[in-house]
């Protein structure tokens, strides 16, 4: 190729007509995708192992070849029109449609399709945040909605910290590292040898595993975890919090914090927050909340009083991935003293940050955060939000919560399913029994469980996961669409059920 060859066609892979049409494709093919899904005509996934996947995309990647010779510039726009609709419809076949109604695994939701495309606008100018300097607006925009969800969590306005980061373990992470700092001041830099006891760090039992990694990350180590027993909600309970906390003052062991859950994974259990915060304020003893999944509950007038006395706590995390319903990931933490923001991260980088402009220091997201190349998270939700306002978020998660009680409702009107308790939120935990009752009935135990999900997962019929309570394993059902309704529980019902008869008639053949 002569050197005129390759710029012309660098000029095609850059240019705003190529851009142009395959945005146009890919709302195309993403419309027809999201309306398969809602109108139930395709199962949420097409189940393939994953080496089928990945060889069927190392086959496509071989497929992109070098430059086309003897192709004029409009056959060779055309042709990359052509693959690129190619690649999105595979794209979308093969991955997992979250706008299912039977979709109801993880806390991972089915997203207001504008947000999607802020985020992607995000994408295309690739807005980072290492520095104000580097994306002005985006830094902005994060500031803004920072600000309004730190007001709605209940903090004083204009008088918190905090920051937005990548994901819900990594801003865990960053808050034990503030809290760390405040605690224990010398150890960035020392290390804990100076500690005649090592720290501890004080936690709910069913806190999310994120918290152990972040206590190894941090060099605490997990056997300094100490966990706080439950009560028959899986709340922690407090009573224990003030033991363990005064046998541990007695003993002259240093706490670097407690952590305590507004929605857990498990099963959406919210902690008393009024109480645990008055126990850790009588010790001295920095609280974390960990309210990713949860958090989003104070935009709604009718469960916002699950989150009492969140704003009491030291530091919070809340994930708009979750219960805010946009893209992943966007990840706020937030700090009840303004200066702890800037504590967890001891740092100089002088070829990165401006001292002819200290003022813009506090705008500027590496101080704050692990990454450097930190992408603009927040578009989606300040999007969604400027464009429906702020009830849109109270109403859909009104619903889910709303639809996830009505599926208890129904799962305790049949006889074939046991339900564990009413949910908190929007996780629901069950079993399913079995429907015969005569000598070649199967024994529905933990691994009859799991054998129905994975039927449910390969048969795209619906998506579920698993957790254990109390030495017992659980079908979960985590309802992170808005677009359900009654038909769509009872169609899951019955999904479950005949993956259920399925196992039972195939126990009846082996015996």
């Amino acid at each position: 190729m002569s050197d005129q060859q390759i710029e012309d066609w660098i000029e095609i892979c850059y240019g705003p007509e190529l851009s142009k049409s395959c945005g146009m494709q890919l709302s195309e093919l993403f419309a027809q995708h999201l309306s398969q899904l809602q109108l139930d005509e395709k199962p949420f996934q097409e189940w393939v192992t994953p080496q089928e996947n990945v060889e069927r995309s190392s086959e496509l990647l071989e497929e992109g070849g070098s430059f086309p010779q003897g192709n004029s510039v409009p056959d060779l726009a055309n042709r990359y029109l052509e693959r690129f609709r190619e690649l999105v419809a595979i794209s979308l076949e093969k991955g997992q449609g979250l706008h299912h109604p039977r979709c109801a695994g993880h806390q991972v939701p089915a997203v207001p399709p504008l947000a999607a495309w802020f985020d992607a606008m995000t994408s295309l100018t690739n807005q980072v945040q290492g520095v104000y300097e580097m994306g002005p607006w985006s830094v902005a925009v994060e500031r803004t909605v920072l600000q309004a969800v730190g007001e709605k969590l209940g903090f004083q306005a204009g008088k918190f910290g905090s920051l937005v980061t990548s994901g819900g373990s990594l801003a865990n992470l960053t808050a034990l590292l503030a809290a760390r700092q405040v605690r224990f001041p010398n150890v960035w830099k020392a290390g804990y040898h100076s500690f005649s006891k090592p720290p501890v760090l004080v936690v709910q039992q069913d806190v999310h595993y994120c918290i152990n990694r972040s206590v190894g990350v941090i060099g605490l180590g997990t056997n300094q975890i100490v966990s706080v027993p439950l009560d028959t909600d899986r709340r922690m309970k407090v009573s224990s919090l003030d033991a363990i906390l005064a046998d541990l003052k007695e003993k002259g062991v240093p706490v670097l914090a407690v952590v305590s859950v507004a929605g857990s994974t498990a099963c959406g259990a919210f902690d008393p927050l009024p109480e645990i915060a008055k126990v850790c304020r009588a010790y001295g003893v920095w609280l974390h909340v960990d309210a990713a999944h949860g958090g989003g509950l104070r935009f709604s007038k009718r469960h916002r009083g699950k989150l009492q006395g969140l704003e009491l706590a030291d530091s919070v995390v809340v994930d708009a991935h979750k219960m805010l319903f946009v893209p992943a990931v966007c990840a706020m933490l937030f700090f009840k003293d303004p200066a702890h923001q800037f504590v967890a991260f001891d740092q100089e980088a002088p070829y990165l940050f401006d001292p002819s402009e200290p003022s813009l220091a506090a705008y500027d997201n590496a101080v704050v955060t692990m990454e450097c190349t930190k992408r603009a998270s927040a578009m989606g939700l300040w999007g969604v939000w400027s464009i429906f306002g702020e009830k849109f978020f109270e109403a859909i998660i009104d619903h889910v919560i709303a639809v996830t009680s009505e599926l208890h409702q129904l799962l305790q009107g049949e006889a074939d399913f046991e339900v564990w308790e009413p949910p908190v939120c929007n996780i629901l935990l069950f079993r399913y029994r079995g429907s015969r009752v005569d000598a070649n009935a199967l024994e529905f135990g933990d691994q009859e469980q799991l054998a129905i999900r994975r039927q449910l997962l390969e048969t795209g019929s619906g998506y579920l996961t698993q957790t254990n309570v109390d030495g017992r394993v659980y079908l979960r059902v985590t309802l992170m669409n808005p677009m359900v309704k009654t038909h769509d529980l009872k169609r899951l019902i019955s999904e479950i059920r005949i993956a259920g008869q399925r196992l039972e008639m195939n126990a009846i053949e082996d015996w």
